[in-house]
């Protein structure tokens, strides 16, 4: 199988583009927030900005490793 094709390239690559995607999504985010600055934001753009924190270190934090793994020839 080829090195570009084995699994560990393959979900490294998922994770980026989940993270990718995730961005996109609390760009929009952090404007939705924008308008609550210094005052009282509303639970459910509190919980997305959790879920966005929470994808964004998962993504981050499982990539670097296989990553390195993977660079390792192991």
């Amino acid at each position: 199988m080829s090195p570009i094709l084995s699994p560990p390239p393959l979900l490294k690559r998922g994770i980026v583009v989940a993270v990718t995607l995730n961005g996109l999504s609390a760009h929009r985010l952090g404007r939705l927030l924008e308008p609550h600055r210094g005052g009282a934001v509303p639970g459910r753009l509190l919980v997305l900005s959790g879920v966005a924190a929470t994808v964004s270190q998962t993504g981050w934090w499982g990539a670097c490793p296989i990553g390195f793994v993977d660079s390792r020839g192991a």
